[in-house]
Protein backbone atom coordinates (compact mmCIF):
# COMPACT_ATOMS: atom_id res chain seq x y z
CA UNK A 1 0.00 0.00 0.00
CA UNK A 2 2.21 2.12 -0.48
CA UNK A 3 -0.52 4.51 -1.14
CA UNK A 4 -1.30 7.42 -3.33
CA UNK A 5 1.02 10.05 -1.89
CA UNK A 6 2.32 7.76 0.82
CA UNK A 7 4.88 5.93 -1.26
CA UNK A 8 7.83 3.56 -1.18
CA UNK A 9 11.60 3.53 -0.90
CA UNK A 10 13.03 4.23 -4.38
CA UNK A 11 11.87 6.14 -7.46
CA UNK A 12 10.86 3.82 -10.26
CA UNK A 13 10.35 5.20 -13.76
CA UNK A 14 8.93 2.84 -16.35
CA UNK A 15 8.32 4.14 -19.83
CA UNK A 16 6.64 1.93 -22.40
CA UNK A 17 5.57 2.78 -25.92
CA UNK A 18 3.54 0.64 -28.26
CA UNK A 19 2.21 1.00 -31.80
CA UNK A 20 3.05 3.56 -34.44
CA UNK A 21 4.25 6.40 -32.28
CA UNK A 22 4.61 9.87 -33.73
CA UNK A 23 6.60 12.27 -31.61
CA UNK A 24 5.50 12.28 -28.00
CA UNK A 25 1.78 11.91 -28.63
CA UNK A 26 -0.03 9.25 -26.62
CA UNK A 27 -3.58 8.01 -26.81
CA UNK A 28 -3.26 6.50 -23.33
CA UNK A 29 -0.78 7.68 -20.70
CA UNK A 30 -1.01 6.06 -17.26
CA UNK A 31 0.77 7.74 -14.35
CA UNK A 32 0.93 5.13 -11.58
CA UNK A 33 1.92 5.41 -7.93
CA UNK A 34 1.77 1.70 -7.05
CA UNK A 35 5.26 0.39 -7.69
CA UNK A 36 4.49 -3.12 -6.44
CA UNK A 37 2.49 -3.80 -9.59
CA UNK A 38 4.47 -1.77 -12.10
CA UNK A 39 5.36 -4.81 -14.22
CA UNK A 40 1.84 -6.22 -14.25
CA UNK A 41 0.32 -2.84 -15.07
CA UNK A 42 2.88 -2.35 -17.80
CA UNK A 43 1.80 -5.67 -19.32
CA UNK A 44 -1.85 -4.61 -19.29
CA UNK A 45 -1.10 -1.24 -20.89
CA UNK A 46 1.01 -3.00 -23.53
CA UNK A 47 -1.71 -5.52 -24.29
CA UNK A 48 -4.44 -2.90 -24.55
CA UNK A 49 -2.31 -0.66 -26.74
CA UNK A 50 -1.44 -3.47 -29.14
CA UNK A 51 -5.03 -4.74 -29.35
CA UNK A 52 -6.43 -1.29 -30.09
CA UNK A 53 -3.55 0.19 -32.15
CA UNK A 54 -2.86 2.90 -29.58
CA UNK A 55 0.26 4.86 -28.73
CA UNK A 56 0.67 4.33 -25.00
CA UNK A 57 2.93 5.36 -22.17
CA UNK A 58 3.16 4.34 -18.53
CA UNK A 59 5.19 6.01 -15.83
CA UNK A 60 5.43 4.40 -12.39
CA UNK A 61 6.71 6.57 -9.56
CA UNK A 62 6.92 4.99 -6.13
CA UNK A 63 8.45 5.53 -2.82
CA UNK A 64 10.01 8.13 -0.60
CA UNK A 65 9.98 10.58 -3.50
CA UNK A 66 7.52 13.46 -3.71
CA UNK A 67 5.04 11.78 -6.01
CA UNK A 68 2.75 14.80 -6.09
CA UNK A 69 5.61 16.94 -7.38
CA UNK A 70 6.48 14.35 -10.02
CA UNK A 71 2.88 14.22 -11.18
CA UNK A 72 2.56 18.00 -11.31
CA UNK A 73 5.66 18.09 -13.49
CA UNK A 74 4.02 15.68 -15.93
CA UNK A 75 0.76 17.62 -15.82
CA UNK A 76 2.59 20.76 -16.92
CA UNK A 77 3.69 19.10 -20.16
CA UNK A 78 1.83 19.18 -23.46
CA UNK A 79 1.31 15.41 -23.37
CA UNK A 80 -0.28 15.01 -19.97
CA UNK A 81 -1.17 11.75 -18.21
CA UNK A 82 -4.65 10.64 -19.21
CA UNK A 83 -4.98 8.41 -16.13
CA UNK A 84 -3.46 9.16 -12.73
CA UNK A 85 -3.88 8.31 -9.05
CA UNK A 86 -5.67 10.28 -6.35
CA UNK A 87 -5.93 9.35 -2.72
CA UNK A 88 -9.13 10.77 -1.30
CA UNK A 89 -11.09 13.91 -0.41
CA UNK A 90 -8.11 16.27 -0.27
CA UNK A 91 -7.20 15.45 -3.85
CA UNK A 92 -10.61 16.65 -5.01
CA UNK A 93 -9.43 20.06 -3.87
CA UNK A 94 -5.81 19.75 -4.99
CA UNK A 95 -6.72 18.52 -8.48
CA UNK A 96 -9.87 20.54 -9.05
CA UNK A 97 -10.39 21.01 -12.78
CA UNK A 98 -8.31 17.95 -13.66
CA UNK A 99 -10.87 15.32 -12.65
CA UNK A 100 -13.34 13.97 -15.19
CA UNK A 101 -16.69 12.60 -14.03
CA UNK A 102 -16.57 8.78 -14.08
CA UNK A 103 -20.20 8.16 -13.16
CA UNK A 104 -20.98 6.55 -16.52
CA UNK A 105 -18.29 3.85 -16.33
CA UNK A 106 -19.22 0.17 -16.08
CA UNK A 107 -17.10 -0.44 -13.00
CA UNK A 108 -18.51 2.63 -11.26
CA UNK A 109 -21.91 0.96 -11.43
CA UNK A 110 -20.47 -2.25 -9.99
CA UNK A 111 -18.90 -1.22 -6.70
CA UNK A 112 -20.12 -0.15 -3.27
CA UNK A 113 -21.11 3.46 -2.73
CA UNK A 114 -18.99 3.46 0.43
CA UNK A 115 -15.86 3.03 -1.69
CA UNK A 116 -16.85 5.91 -3.98
CA UNK A 117 -17.93 8.35 -1.26
CA UNK A 118 -14.45 9.80 -0.55
CA UNK A 119 -14.06 10.84 -4.20
CA UNK A 120 -17.64 11.87 -4.93
CA UNK A 121 -18.93 15.42 -4.91
CA UNK A 122 -22.01 17.18 -6.22
CA UNK A 123 -23.44 13.98 -7.67
CA UNK A 124 -20.28 13.24 -9.68
CA UNK A 125 -17.72 10.48 -9.15
CA UNK A 126 -14.12 11.56 -9.74
CA UNK A 127 -12.25 8.33 -9.07
CA UNK A 128 -12.66 4.56 -9.26
CA UNK A 129 -11.04 2.29 -6.64
CA UNK A 130 -7.79 0.57 -7.51
CA UNK A 131 -8.29 -2.22 -4.97
CA UNK A 132 -9.22 -2.94 -1.37
CA UNK A 133 -6.41 -3.30 1.13
CA UNK A 134 -5.92 -3.85 4.82
CA UNK A 135 -2.97 -3.73 7.17
CA UNK A 136 -1.80 -4.61 10.65
CA UNK A 137 1.02 -6.77 11.93
CA UNK A 138 1.96 -9.30 9.27
CA UNK A 139 3.33 -12.30 11.15
CA UNK A 140 5.23 -15.50 10.36
CA UNK A 141 2.92 -18.32 11.45
CA UNK A 142 5.78 -20.80 11.88
CA UNK A 143 7.70 -18.54 14.26
CA UNK A 144 4.61 -17.84 16.36
CA UNK A 145 3.77 -21.54 16.44
CA UNK A 146 7.29 -22.49 17.54
CA UNK A 147 7.04 -19.86 20.28
CA UNK A 148 3.79 -21.45 21.47
CA UNK A 149 1.63 -18.50 20.45
CA UNK A 150 -1.77 -18.80 18.80
CA UNK A 151 -2.44 -15.57 16.85
CA UNK A 152 -6.19 -16.06 17.37
CA UNK A 153 -5.56 -15.58 21.07
CA UNK A 154 -4.13 -12.10 20.54
CA UNK A 155 -7.20 -9.93 21.06
CA UNK A 156 -5.83 -6.96 23.02
CA UNK A 157 -2.70 -4.89 23.52
CA UNK A 158 -1.91 -6.88 26.66
CA UNK A 159 -2.03 -10.09 24.62
CA UNK A 160 0.14 -8.53 21.92
CA UNK A 161 2.73 -7.30 24.42
CA UNK A 162 2.86 -10.70 26.12
CA UNK A 163 3.36 -12.41 22.76
CA UNK A 164 6.14 -10.01 21.80
CA UNK A 165 7.92 -10.55 25.10
CA UNK A 166 7.59 -14.33 24.76
CA UNK A 167 9.03 -14.31 21.24
CA UNK A 168 11.86 -12.01 22.30
CA UNK A 169 12.77 -14.33 25.17
CA UNK A 170 13.10 -17.22 22.71
CA UNK A 171 14.63 -15.39 19.76
CA UNK A 172 17.92 -17.31 19.90
CA UNK A 173 16.06 -20.61 20.06
CA UNK A 174 13.80 -19.47 17.21
CA UNK A 175 16.77 -18.36 15.13
CA UNK A 176 15.51 -14.81 14.60
CA UNK A 177 17.23 -11.45 15.01
CA UNK A 178 14.30 -9.60 16.57
CA UNK A 179 10.54 -9.61 16.93
CA UNK A 180 9.94 -6.61 14.65
CA UNK A 181 11.44 -4.64 11.82
CA UNK A 182 10.06 -1.09 11.72
CA UNK A 183 11.12 1.24 8.87
CA UNK A 184 10.76 4.72 10.33
CA UNK A 185 12.77 6.00 7.37
CA UNK A 186 9.56 5.46 5.38
CA UNK A 187 7.32 8.23 6.68
CA UNK A 188 4.31 6.76 4.87
CA UNK A 189 4.59 3.78 7.24
CA UNK A 190 4.67 5.91 10.38
CA UNK A 191 3.06 9.19 9.38
CA UNK A 192 0.13 7.61 7.57
CA UNK A 193 -0.40 3.99 8.58
CA UNK A 194 0.82 4.06 12.19
CA UNK A 195 -0.91 7.36 12.96
CA UNK A 196 -4.12 6.07 11.42
CA UNK A 197 -4.54 3.66 14.35
CA UNK A 198 -5.19 6.23 17.11
CA UNK A 199 -6.86 8.75 14.83
CA UNK A 200 -9.19 6.20 13.24
CA UNK A 201 -10.17 5.17 16.78
CA UNK A 202 -10.72 8.83 17.70
CA UNK A 203 -12.88 9.30 14.59
CA UNK A 204 -14.28 5.76 14.55
CA UNK A 205 -17.89 6.93 14.24
CA UNK A 206 -17.32 10.01 12.08
CA UNK A 207 -14.92 8.25 9.71
CA UNK A 208 -13.10 9.80 6.78
CA UNK A 209 -15.61 12.62 6.33
CA UNK A 210 -15.34 13.56 9.99
CA UNK A 211 -11.58 13.88 10.10
CA UNK A 212 -11.60 15.65 6.75
CA UNK A 213 -13.70 18.41 8.32
CA UNK A 214 -11.64 18.57 11.51
CA UNK A 215 -9.65 21.79 11.90
CA UNK A 216 -8.08 20.38 15.05
CA UNK A 217 -7.43 16.94 16.52
CA UNK A 218 -7.31 15.97 20.17
CA UNK A 219 -5.01 12.97 19.72
CA UNK A 220 -7.09 11.49 22.52
CA UNK A 221 -5.24 8.18 22.48
CA UNK A 222 -1.69 9.53 22.32
CA UNK A 223 -0.61 7.71 25.54
CA UNK A 224 -1.88 4.39 24.19
CA UNK A 225 -0.28 5.12 20.83
CA UNK A 226 3.08 5.72 22.50
CA UNK A 227 2.95 2.20 23.92
CA UNK A 228 2.36 0.78 20.43
CA UNK A 229 5.20 2.77 18.87
CA UNK A 230 7.55 1.91 21.73
CA UNK A 231 6.70 -1.78 21.49
CA UNK A 232 7.61 -1.89 17.81
CA UNK A 233 10.75 0.22 18.18
CA UNK A 234 12.19 -1.46 21.27
CA UNK A 235 11.87 -5.01 19.99
CA UNK A 236 13.89 -4.48 16.82
CA UNK A 237 17.56 -5.12 16.12
CA UNK A 238 18.09 -1.36 16.24
CA UNK A 239 16.28 -1.13 19.57
CA UNK A 240 18.55 -3.78 21.06
CA UNK A 241 21.64 -1.97 19.76
CA UNK A 242 20.42 1.29 21.30
CA UNK A 243 20.02 -0.36 24.70
CA UNK A 244 23.34 -2.21 24.56
CA UNK A 245 25.25 0.94 23.60
CA UNK A 246 23.27 3.32 25.78
CA UNK A 247 22.36 5.38 22.72
CA UNK A 248 20.13 8.41 22.83
CA UNK A 249 16.58 7.54 21.83
CA UNK A 250 14.67 4.27 21.64
CA UNK A 251 16.17 3.11 18.36
CA UNK A 252 17.86 5.80 16.23
CA UNK A 253 19.01 3.18 13.73
CA UNK A 254 15.41 2.65 12.62
CA UNK A 255 15.67 5.85 10.60
CA UNK A 256 17.92 3.95 8.19
CA UNK A 257 15.54 1.01 7.76
CA UNK A 258 13.63 0.93 4.46
CA UNK A 259 10.50 -0.85 3.30
CA UNK A 260 12.65 -3.30 1.36
CA UNK A 261 14.80 -4.02 4.43
CA UNK A 262 11.67 -4.67 6.45
CA UNK A 263 9.92 -7.01 4.02
CA UNK A 264 13.13 -8.90 3.30
CA UNK A 265 13.66 -9.41 7.03
CA UNK A 266 10.26 -11.08 7.29
CA UNK A 267 10.74 -13.09 4.10
CA UNK A 268 14.14 -14.34 5.23
CA UNK A 269 12.81 -15.46 8.61
CA UNK A 270 14.85 -12.87 10.53
CA UNK A 271 11.87 -11.29 12.32
CA UNK A 272 8.50 -12.55 13.53
CA UNK A 273 6.29 -9.69 12.37
CA UNK A 274 6.16 -6.32 10.64
CA UNK A 275 3.67 -3.50 10.31
CA UNK A 276 2.45 -3.84 6.73
CA UNK A 277 -0.54 -4.90 4.65
CA UNK A 278 -1.61 -7.35 2.00
CA UNK A 279 -0.02 -5.18 -0.71
CA UNK A 280 3.41 -6.55 0.25
CA UNK A 281 2.56 -10.06 -0.95
CA UNK A 282 4.18 -9.86 -4.42
CA UNK A 283 7.43 -8.61 -2.85
CA UNK A 284 7.18 -11.07 0.04
CA UNK A 285 6.67 -13.94 -2.37
CA UNK A 286 9.69 -12.90 -4.45
CA UNK A 287 12.00 -12.46 -1.46
CA UNK A 288 10.81 -15.72 0.09
CA UNK A 289 11.53 -17.57 -3.15
CA UNK A 290 14.98 -15.99 -3.35
CA UNK A 291 15.65 -17.13 0.22
CA UNK A 292 14.57 -20.66 -0.67
CA UNK A 293 11.89 -20.89 2.01
CA UNK A 294 8.10 -20.99 2.32
CA UNK A 295 7.59 -17.95 4.53
CA UNK A 296 5.26 -16.30 2.00
CA UNK A 297 2.87 -19.25 2.24
CA UNK A 298 2.78 -19.04 6.04
CA UNK A 299 1.80 -15.51 7.00
CA UNK A 300 -1.22 -13.79 8.48
CA UNK A 301 -2.39 -10.42 9.84
CA UNK A 302 -3.34 -9.43 13.39
CA UNK A 303 -4.58 -6.00 14.54
CA UNK A 304 -2.33 -3.21 15.79
CA UNK A 305 -4.01 -2.92 19.18
CA UNK A 306 -4.08 0.14 21.39
CA UNK A 307 -4.11 -0.41 25.15
CA UNK A 308 -7.77 0.54 25.51
CA UNK A 309 -10.69 -1.61 26.62
CA UNK A 310 -12.92 -0.47 23.76
CA UNK A 311 -10.41 -0.82 20.95
CA UNK A 312 -12.00 -3.05 18.28
CA UNK A 313 -10.50 -6.41 17.34
CA UNK A 314 -10.09 -5.48 13.69
CA UNK A 315 -7.75 -3.83 11.20
CA UNK A 316 -7.88 -0.73 8.97
CA UNK A 317 -9.41 -1.61 5.60
CA UNK A 318 -9.88 0.81 2.74
CA UNK A 319 -9.07 1.89 -0.78
CA UNK A 320 -5.33 2.61 -1.23
CA UNK A 321 -5.82 4.93 -4.16
CA UNK A 322 -8.19 5.73 -6.97
CA UNK A 323 -7.80 5.94 -10.72
CA UNK A 324 -8.73 9.36 -12.05
CA UNK A 325 -9.14 10.45 -15.67
CA UNK A 326 -7.65 13.77 -16.71
CA UNK A 327 -10.29 16.32 -17.64
CA UNK A 328 -7.59 18.44 -19.34
CA UNK A 329 -7.04 15.98 -22.20
CA UNK A 330 -9.30 15.55 -25.24
CA UNK A 331 -12.66 13.82 -24.93
CA UNK A 332 -11.35 11.00 -27.13
CA UNK A 333 -8.45 10.39 -24.75
CA UNK A 334 -10.79 10.58 -21.77
CA UNK A 335 -13.01 7.91 -23.33
CA UNK A 336 -10.01 5.73 -24.18
CA UNK A 337 -8.88 6.00 -20.57
CA UNK A 338 -12.30 5.03 -19.24
CA UNK A 339 -12.49 2.12 -21.67
CA UNK A 340 -9.07 0.88 -20.54
CA UNK A 341 -10.07 0.92 -16.87
CA UNK A 342 -13.38 -0.83 -17.61
CA UNK A 343 -11.48 -3.46 -19.63
CA UNK A 344 -8.91 -3.93 -16.88
CA UNK A 345 -11.52 -4.69 -14.22
CA UNK A 346 -13.85 -6.75 -16.41
CA UNK A 347 -12.12 -8.74 -19.15
CA UNK A 348 -8.81 -8.84 -17.26
CA UNK A 349 -10.34 -9.41 -13.84
CA UNK A 350 -8.63 -12.74 -13.23
CA UNK A 351 -5.25 -11.19 -14.08
CA UNK A 352 -5.91 -8.35 -11.64
CA UNK A 353 -6.55 -10.84 -8.83
CA UNK A 354 -4.03 -13.56 -9.68
CA UNK A 355 -1.06 -11.53 -10.88
CA UNK A 356 -1.52 -8.12 -9.27
CA UNK A 357 -2.78 -9.73 -6.04
CA UNK A 358 -5.58 -7.17 -5.77
CA UNK A 359 -8.68 -7.65 -3.66
CA UNK A 360 -11.28 -6.47 -6.15
CA UNK A 361 -13.80 -3.80 -5.15
CA UNK A 362 -15.94 -4.68 -8.17
CA UNK A 363 -18.74 -7.18 -8.68
CA UNK A 364 -17.49 -7.58 -12.26
CA UNK A 365 -14.74 -9.80 -10.80
CA UNK A 366 -15.89 -12.97 -9.08
CA UNK A 367 -12.48 -14.47 -8.44
CA UNK A 368 -11.12 -14.17 -4.91
CA UNK A 369 -7.42 -13.87 -4.11
CA UNK A 370 -5.68 -16.96 -2.82
CA UNK A 371 -2.75 -15.44 -0.96
CA UNK A 372 -3.01 -15.66 2.85
CA UNK A 373 -2.75 -11.92 3.51
CA UNK A 374 -5.61 -11.04 1.18
CA UNK A 375 -7.66 -13.85 2.70
CA UNK A 376 -7.12 -12.40 6.17
CA UNK A 377 -8.19 -8.95 4.98
CA UNK A 378 -11.36 -10.48 3.55
CA UNK A 379 -11.92 -12.26 6.86
CA UNK A 380 -11.73 -8.99 8.80
CA UNK A 381 -13.96 -7.24 6.25
CA UNK A 382 -16.69 -9.81 6.88
CA UNK A 383 -16.72 -9.53 10.68
CA UNK A 384 -19.57 -7.92 12.59
CA UNK A 385 -17.03 -5.39 13.90
CA UNK A 386 -16.59 -2.46 11.52
CA UNK A 387 -13.01 -2.11 10.22
CA UNK A 388 -11.04 0.95 11.20
CA UNK A 389 -11.45 3.60 8.48
CA UNK A 390 -8.49 4.88 6.49
CA UNK A 391 -8.76 8.39 7.88
CA UNK A 392 -5.22 9.20 6.71
CA UNK A 393 -6.67 9.69 3.22
CA UNK A 394 -8.28 12.88 4.54
CA UNK A 395 -5.35 14.30 6.51
CA UNK A 396 -4.38 17.90 5.72
CA UNK A 397 -1.85 18.05 2.85
CA UNK A 398 1.66 16.94 3.89
CA UNK A 399 0.68 16.45 7.54
CA UNK A 400 1.10 12.69 7.68
CA UNK A 401 4.43 12.13 5.96
CA UNK A 402 6.15 15.50 6.22
CA UNK A 403 5.00 16.49 9.70
CA UNK A 404 4.05 13.53 11.85
CA UNK A 405 6.26 10.96 10.14
CA UNK A 406 9.31 13.21 10.46
CA UNK A 407 8.56 13.82 14.13
CA UNK A 408 8.39 10.07 14.75
CA UNK A 409 11.91 9.92 13.32
CA UNK A 410 12.96 12.58 15.82
CA UNK A 411 11.24 10.68 18.61
CA UNK A 412 12.92 7.31 18.01
CA UNK A 413 16.26 9.13 17.64
CA UNK A 414 15.78 10.85 20.99
CA UNK A 415 15.64 14.33 19.50
CA UNK A 416 12.08 14.97 20.70
CA UNK A 417 10.03 13.80 23.64
CA UNK A 418 6.70 12.10 23.03
CA UNK A 419 4.92 15.15 24.40
CA UNK A 420 6.76 17.39 21.93
CA UNK A 421 5.95 14.99 19.10
CA UNK A 422 2.23 15.10 19.81
CA UNK A 423 1.98 18.79 20.73
CA UNK A 424 3.84 19.96 17.62
CA UNK A 425 1.89 17.60 15.37
CA UNK A 426 -1.43 18.90 16.70
CA UNK A 427 -0.29 22.47 16.09
CA UNK A 428 0.75 21.65 12.52
CA UNK A 429 -2.62 19.99 11.87
CA UNK A 430 -4.35 23.22 12.90
CA UNK A 431 -1.96 25.29 10.81
CA UNK A 432 -2.41 23.15 7.68
CA UNK A 433 -6.20 23.01 8.09
CA UNK A 434 -6.63 26.78 7.87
Amino acid sequence: MKKFSLLIGILFLTLVTVGCQTGDKYDLYVFNFKAEVKDELKALVNEYGEANDLNVKIMTVGGGQDTAQAMRAEMSKQDKPTIFNIGGPQDLVDWEGYLADLSDMTITQNTQQAYLAPVSQGGNVYGVPMAIEGYGFVYNTEILSQAGIDPKGITSFADLKAAVEAIDAKKDELGIDAVFSYPTKETWVTGLHSSNIPLAFEFYNEGIAGIGDAETIDFSYAPEFKKLIDLQAQYTVEGAIARENNQQGIAPGLNNVTYTDQVQALAQGKVAMIQQGNWIYPDLEQYSEEAGNEVAANVGIIPMFLDHDNFPNTIPIGVPSYWAVNAKVSEDKQQTSKDFLDWMYTEKGDFVVEEMKFISPYTTIEKLPEDPLAQDVLKYSNLDVAPLPWVFTAYPPTWGMDEFGVRIQDYVAGNKSWNETITESKAEWKNLSR
